[in-house]
């Protein structure tokens, strides 16, 4: 006989208690509940063993076998806190009762629906069906572009869209892997879509070229534009294909956008663009300037800038590395061990990225998504242990300081010049800055910039070169 015991009192503890019971044949038995909320020893005739962080003293005491988490209205920081808690405890098996509102709103929880934790549970929210059907039909009978189509938000943009059933969807990817696995996914769920026409595109976003004539050929409706190099070290380090490719990309695809009066276009931003520090983010910041620029310029086009912190384990991204030295050779390295991060599931961040720009007024304007608490990553790179099936202590997590351009906490806003406030999605805020930006001379100073990249000194990636384009970019993105 298994013995179980059950994080949570609430609703969806019960349903799943009485389901568990039910079945003849299942060798369990529920020894009790753990729960915050519920004093112990009462509350819905359930045995109440104690509140949750007497979690470890409980399993041993009673020689539980499973543990299962059936709090589903429950985010990220809760699934870190029963993993931490039961860090030294591999042998328990976790299950986790899925976090859906059906769990609530069918009045069931059954067993066969509990699955293994895993790490992308210790980060972000479910998706809410009824926001999903709000975007069922918007993208009917219109052409959309994704730029950076086989990156790991391009691929989930493409995803998503293409479930919305546009008329034609084209994917421009300029990595031939990248657009190979997101045409190959595609492929996959081609059955759930029969209607809509699907164009790849291998190309770089600074061959204006290429771009003119794909917006001419496509009579593209939608540009998402998520094209953009993102590691910071690197692009510390490579200051010129920074510029050009996440600063000049996105003044052409902008720019076209606005030229082939397309309904919206939308650019996928960072918080790094927030008070940079670092040369990533400074440019980044910049193409949200560039946005600003042309709403004036093309009052045809939307344009809107969607902002949000790290996507859960994304390709080159910390979580991504932690699992690796895990799994390698249990030596994990952190840069600080007070270092936060803001965090999201891929497909959660870009629901919410479709959710904004189907929000979007006339004037665009600028969004950043709700991410919960930031998290502490020494945090995060021990929960992903315990994911993994080792003890915490089993893994050696060794400090070796922060990077050049890493800050020790991350923004999402700068409130010294931006507001934020509340939209009709309780998950999205829109950001106002509290001075119009004054565009003097702006298209002169790109070109002056482009100019810049141009030279000699600066195209050999010399020292020289480096700095002049850093104190360019400085003045440019000065607020």
């Amino acid at each position: 006989m298994r013995k179980v015991l059950i994080v949570g009192a609430g609703q969806a503890g019960l349903l799943l208690l009485n389901n568990i019971k039910e079945q003849k044949d299942l060798q369990w038995k529920v020894v009790g509940f753990v729960d915050d909320q519920v004093k112990k020893g009462s509350g819905n005739k359930l045995f109440i063993l104690g509140p949750i962080n007497d979690l470890p003293k409980i399993v041993r005491k009673n020689q539980i076998d499973s543990v299962i988490i059936a709090v589903p209205s429950e985010r990220g920081s809760f699934i870190r806190k029963i993993l931490l808690l039961l860090g030294e405890d591999n042998k328990i098996e976790l299950l986790l009762l899925p976090r859906a509102s059906e769990v609530v709103f069918n009045n069931e929880a059954s067993y066969k629906n509990l699955r293994s934790v895993e790490i992308e549970d210790i980060v972000g929210e479910a998706i809410i069906k009824s926001d999903q059907l709000k975007l069922d039909g918007y993208f009917k009978e219109k052409t959309l572009l994704v730029t950076g189509g086989g990156g790991s938000i391009g691929t989930e943009l493409s995803k998503q869209i293409y479930l919305l059933r546009p008329k034609k969807l084209v994917i421009l990817d300029c990595v031939e892997k990248n657009l190979f696995n997101v045409k190959r996914l595609l492929n996959e769920i081609s059955g759930l879509n029969k209607s809509t026409k699907v164009i790849f595109i291998l190309g770089n976003i600074n061959n204006f070229s290429l771009l003119k004539r794909l917006f001419k050929d496509h009579n593209i409706d939608i540009v998402f534009h998520a094209a953009a190099y993102k590691h910071v070290p690197i692009i510390e380090a490579q200051i010129y294909e920074g510029i050009f490719n996440n600063v000049f990309g996105t003044y052409h695809v902008a720019n076209l956008a606005g030229k082939f009066r397309c309904q919206k276009f939308v650019l996928i931003s960072t918080d790094k663009a927030v008070s940079p520090c670092n040369v990533m983010g400074k440019t980044k910041r910049l193409a949200e300037k560039i946005v600003e620029y042309f709403t004036d310029i093309f009052i045809k086009t939307m344009y809107t800038t969607v902002r949000f912190g790290n996507v859960f384990n994304s390709s080159g991204s910390a979580v991504e590395i932690f699992l690796s030295q895990i799994d390698k050779n249990k030596i994990v390295t952190v840069t600080d061990p007070k270092m936060t991060r803001y965090f999201m599931t891929i497909p959660e961040a870009v629901h919410l990225v479709l959710q904004a720009s189907f929000m979007a007024k006339s004037d665009g304007g600028k969004y950043i998504l709700k991410m919960g608490d930031p998290v502490n990553i020494l945090e995060l790179a021990k929960c992903l242990a315990r994911v993994r099936g080792y003890k915490i202590s089993e893994v050696n997590f060794k400090v070796i300081g922060r990077r050049p351009g890493e800050k020790e906490h991350e923004i999402l806003f700068n409130s010294d010049i931006e507001r934020k406030q509340t939209t009709i999605h309780n998950r999205i805020y829109s950001i106002h800055v509290k001075r119009k930006e004054k565009f003097v001379k702006f298209s002169q100073k790109i070109s002056e910039l482009f100019s810049l990249l141009k030279r000699s000194e600066v195209m050999d990636h010399s020292r020289k070169g480096a700095d002049l384009l850093l104190k360019r970019l400085n003045g440019l993105i000065r607020d």
